[in-house]
């Protein structure tokens, strides 16, 4: 039944509108035929939030509105009705540009739904509006509830955590900001915010021309980002430490250990086609950070050993032999 919307999606991720607008058509079209005509009753109800995906997909909000409607007169107080009404200040919001009336749907998905997996949710967005609008104590509130209401919803507490320390850190209270960052880190290791939280200590304190407290921050996250990819986290996290080991390294101008770390990373990730390019990126380093071209050959030298035959080699021998005719 999803099929006409999977092949409209697909057609949208390959930039083919028209294509994904006909496919809309098309199960718009029977979606109406099934609700209309189908005996089951659990297939019409599954039909009629395909149908509400078509809107939404096609930026038909009023319809959408509408479909919304006939599924909670239809339905009633059933399992999906939070949902629903998260959906409808999604519309206001980015449909009818409406933040305030947005804002006042999500603050009601919490007050009608506490229990619902919607309501941290929604208590994030409502929080976000205000982020937006530089009313930073009203959304400070509400990351506050998420936080201290909805503990055993780790992917919003995470995200409540990480807004409030923006929020500090824009409103000119580093001090608190940077121990919010610290906390992120610690508490949550494996998660977006806290493997990108240390690169925001120091992003700050050298974008702020302080670079001893820079430096002891580019310290302290290379030594964390080390525990994690020596430990037990998974393996998707240690490659994102590995990037981010490089670079702190990049952001302290320290060429050779990024460098260096950019080739450790391709013979001890050999699986992971993200590293590949670290051949190439090690060499620019070599040649243009450090002046050493000798080093710059040997990375490229390796580089088509290992991937022979392939464009990634073929580049590489591109640049090897521009340096050779410069030597």
């Amino acid at each position: 039944l999803k099929i006409p919307i999977q092949l409209a999606t697909v057609n949208r991720g390959l930039g083919n509108e028209e294509e994904a607008s006909a496919w809309l058509g098309r199960a718009e079209e029977i979606y109406r035929i099934l609700i209309e005509n189908d005996e089951s009753e659990a297939v019409r109800k599954e039909v009629g939030y395909n149908l509400l995906s078509v809107y939404l997909q096609g930026n038909q909000w009023n319809r959408a509105i509408e479909q919304i409607e006939n599924l909670e007169q239809t339905y009633g107080e059933d399992r999906n009705r939070p949902s629903l009404l998260f959906i409808r200040a999604m519309i206001e919001k980015e449909g009818f540009d409406n933040p305030e009336g947005a804002y006042d749907i999500y603050l009601s998905v919490r007050d009608k739904y506490p229990a619902s997996v919607e309501a941290p949710r929604a208590l994030l967005a409502a929080a976000d509006i205000r982020y937006g609008e530089k009313r930073y104590e009203e959304a400070r509130k509400i990351y506050a509830m998420v936080i201290e209401e909805y503990a055993g919803s780790t992917a919003e507490v995470v995200q409540a955590e990480w807004q409030t320390a923006r929020l500090l850190e824009e409103s000119g209270d580093w001090n608190a900001a940077s121990l919010k960052y610290k906390a992120i880190y610690q508490n949550y290791p494996n998660t977006e915010q806290g493997l990108l939280a240390p690169m925001r200590i120091i992003k700050k304190y050298l974008d702020e021309d302080e670079m001893d407290a820079g430096r002891a921050a580019y310290d302290q996250a290379v030594e964390h980002y080390e525990q994690l990819i020596a430990g037990q986290a998974p393996i998707g996290v240690k490659i994102l430490a590995e990037s981010h080991i490089v670079t702190a390294h990049a952001e302290m101008a320290e060429w050779e250990k990024a460098a260096d770390r950019l080739l450790q990373q391709t013979e001890k990730y050999p699986y992971y086609p993200g590293f590949r390019k670290n051949y190439l990126t090690a060499a620019s380093i070599y040649e243009k950070e450090l002046n050493d071209a000798k080093r710059a050959s040997q990375a490229l030298q390796i580089c088509m050993e290992r991937h022979p035959g392939s464009p990634l080699a073929e580049e590489a021998e591109r640049h090897y032999r521009r340096l050779e005719e410069q030597r």
